[in-house]
């Protein structure tokens, strides 16, 4: 299923927050994740703007992509503060990368400026 009116933007404001998430957490090893306080702190509003997104995807388009791992990306939001930056970095290099690979694949181009 393509995605078609709001859906469109939704899928690329996702598309956009995991590609800057994926490109910060590959630059950087977990230490230097976690002792880079203004990096964590833009990784964790990406991942919130990524769940986010998400959730006002419609009922359809989910049920339609359930590989994305939709109750995993809503659950992105939870993992923020420096106790639990360690597990942010991981998720993020184990999920969000291979996520953002697949949204680039579901949404190549963005949406219309009409949206």
């Amino acid at each position: 299923m393509l995605p078609e009116g709001k859906d469109q933007a939704f899928l690329w404001d996702m598309r956009e927050a995991a590609g800057d998430i994926s490109r910060t957490v590959l630059e950087l090893n977990a230490q230097e994740f976690v002792e880079t306080k203004f990096t964590r702190l833009a990784v964790e509003r990406l991942a919130m703007i990524l769940g986010v997104a998400a959730a006002k995807l419609s009922d359809a388009y989910r049920l339609a992509h359930p590989e994305l791992g939709w109750r995993r990306i809503q659950g992105l939001d939870h993992e923020y503060g420096a106790a639990r930056a360690q597990e942010l970095y991981r998720t993020c290099r184990e999920f969000v990368v291979p996520l953002s690979r697949q949204l680039d694949a579901l949404c190549p181009l963005p949406p219309a400026d009409n949206l």
